[in-house]
């Protein structure tokens, strides 16, 4: 943000909403706001989130309107990842290829970005007025979309039995 706020404040005449992130005061009771963006005008009547589920077949993404806590619009795709495994076990494997955790996590974020593209193309939503974003999925599914190895959570369910129950 300091490398276009001067122009951006100029190009906006000044007239400019900030977008704050309030620190939660049961966890930092002397937390100040940080400032998260500016954006242009008066958009104070706009604010909006993401939920994304990132699950092993099917990846969904929720448009929520923050002022009024509603769900706008959803967007649903199978996970990319299914093209290098079906499963966890798979996936977990594929990870440990030359590359493969770093692929893995490039398939479920084009797979993520598309359906951002789709949600905010057909609700005319700047990509820019999607301030937060919270992403829920199983262990596996997580460790993958942050490009954490995996390896141990395969290993803990075989050592203790749990991969042929799990699967």
């Amino acid at each position: 943000m300091l490398r276009t706020i001067s122009r951006d404040l100029r190009d906006a005449d000044w007239n400019i909403t900030a977008v704050l992130e309030m620190g939660d005061p049961a966890v930092d009771p002397c937390g100040a706001p940080r400032l998260v963006d500016l954006l242009p005008g008066d958009q104070t009547d706009r604010c909006y989130g993401v939920a994304i589920d990132i699950g092993t077949t099917s990846n969904v993404v929720y448009l929520v309107d923050l002022i009024r806590g509603k769900v706008i619009d959803r967007a649903s795709a199978y996970n990319g990842q299914i093209s290098v495994g079906e499963d966890i076990i798979s996936r977990i494997v594929y990870a440990q290829k030359r590359d493969g955790l770093r692929r893995l996590q490039q398939l479920v974020l084009k797979t993520l970005n598309g359906l951002l593209d789709e949600i905010t193309t057909r609700n005319q939503i700047p990509a820019g007025q999607i301030g937060k974003a919270v992403v829920a999925g199983n262990t596996t599914m997580l460790h993958l979309f942050l490009e954490l190895d995996p390896r141990a959570i395969r290993e803990i369910a075989v050592h203790t039995g749990l991969s042929s129950r799990c699967q």
